[in-house]
């Protein structure tokens, strides 16, 4: 469904004269902490069939531009790969400036995983850690503001540069 209204976007967008566009994909939804709490206490990995879902999506999509390259005159993309710097700075934190990249920076649980953070929830317990620009993860499901600066910074002047990409000749 999400790769079918992808398709459809893109083709209006292309059909009104789009030429050049910018994608990234998903990253390992299975090791976000909400999901990675679900495994057993003893598993620190991540919740496998969410983490089976996203590379199906990834393939797909890669597969969807591909398709479009050969289909389309003058179609041409650029896609980060969110999914492997992502994960760099999950399993390496300290090479990013990070100190921790598994547990979220605010919430309940294993991996501050349940999504309390704020008290606004169903569960009102929650922690906050005292440097959020040393996690990865704010809560649950979403990345601190340091990792989005990160990766933008990476996306536009990275080894596939959007602002070179982009630049009209």
């Amino acid at each position: 469904m999400v790769i079918g209204n992808l398709t459809s976007v893109v083709q209006e967008i292309y059909k009104n004269g789009g030429k050049k566009f910018g994608f990234l994909n998903l990253g390992d939804l299975g090791c976000l902490p909400g999901l990675r709490m679900l495994n057993p206490p003893t598993k620190n990995g991540c919740l496998e069939e969410a983490s089976k879902l996203a590379r199906l999506h990834n393939l797909e999509l890669n597969n969807l531009l591909l398709g479009m390259h050969k289909r389309l005159e003058g179609f041409t993309y650029s896609l980060y790969d969110f999914n492997r710097s992502l994960k760099l700075r999950m399993n390496h934190p300290s090479r990013y400036g990070f100190k921790e990249g598994k547990k979220a920076c605010c919430g309940t649980g294993r991996f501050r995983g349940i999504y309390s953070c704020g008290g606004k929830r169903p569960v009102k317990q929650f922690e906050v850690c005292k440097s959020p620009k040393k996690h990865v993860f704010w809560d649950s499901y979403h990345l601190t503001e340091t990792i989005y600066q990160q990766m933008a910074a990476e996306m536009w002047n990275g080894a596939s540069s959007l602002k070179t990409f982009f630049q009209c000749l």
